[in-house]
């Protein structure tokens, strides 16, 4: 399953959500603006995108 960490008012994660939706994705949904990830949590998510800790990070 998907998961998506979501902010509803960012347009690329609202873009993402409805690619999800239209293509019948099964995803959950995180709020992280409001169920903080953990660092631990983060850790993890890391280590499965085989990514760099600033790579989590919008620049933009």
């Amino acid at each position: 399953m998907i998961t998506i960490y979501h902010n509803s008012s960012c347009t690329k994660s609202r873009i993402a959500l409805a690619a999800l939706t239209k293509n019948n994705e099964p995803f959950e949904i995180i709020n992280y603006l409001e169920d903080v990830p953990s660092i631990e949590q983060l850790k993890e998510i890391i280590v499965k995108l085989h990514i760099k800790p600033h790579d989590l990070i919008r620049t933009n």
